[in-house]
């Protein structure tokens, strides 16, 4: 789906998985088991790629 410039890729399930700008600059997301994001990954020519990792709370209130 195209926003803008922004374009919106999603997997097999629906969830978002991807999104490109028009500048080249493209943020992927992994989720895990539950369908969560666990890495968020900004790749953009010429920088190292930056990777986030988000972890669940221990117990959720």
């Amino acid at each position: 789906m195209k926003l803008g410039d922004m374009l919106f890729e999603y997997d097999a399930t629906n969830l978002h998985s991807r999104t490109t700008y028009g500048d080249g600059v493209m943020v992927k997301v992994e989720r895990d088991a539950l369908g969560r994001i666990a890495t968020q990954q900004v790749v953009a020519a010429g920088t190292p790629t930056q990777t986030t990792s988000f972890r669940p709370p221990d117990r959720w209130i």
